[in-house]
């Protein structure tokens, strides 16, 4: 299998980043929503969503939220491809996320305080995935 490949927006990673600072100390979450192309995934917009937890340490989408999102981007012709949140510390999930990501197909973006942002998929365990700038 090849390995898969996400392509954002530098505008997109701006806005994971920016609503991370915004909700500090709880974790930031959101949609990702765009189209799968064989091996690549392309993240067409970014939607934060409301953290049901309300914790520092993980995060619940709001599962009303998340069917008016579905629901829109069905309307454009797009999915969701995947989810994103944010580590008080580094971009590694943690084991709480590989818990729950082996139960989904979908791009998980982790923004970490610092450094850069980083996209992991469950594939026979957690792989990293390659990140392109799209233009």
């Amino acid at each position: 299998m090849a390995e898969k490949t996400v392509s954002v927006t530098r505008s997109e990673l701006e806005v994971m980043r920016q609503d991370a600072m915004a909700r500090k100390p709880e974790e930031a979450c959101g949609l990702l929503v765009g189209r799968e192309e064989g091996d690549r995934v392309k993240v067409e917009e970014v939607v934060p969503m409301s953290n049901l937890s309300k914790s520092s340490e993980r995060f619940s989408i709001d599962p009303e939220e998340m069917y008016v999102v579905l629901q829109e981007a069905e309307d454009k012709g797009r999915t969701v491809v995947g989810s994103y949140h944010s580590h008080p510390s580094d971009h590694l999930p943690s084991c709480l996320d590989a818990k729950y990501m082996q139960h989904t197909s979908y791009v998980w973006m982790i923004v970490p305080e610092k450094g850069e942002v980083r996209a992991y998929v469950f594939e026979d365990g957690i792989k990293e995935m390659r990140m392109e700038e799209a233009r």
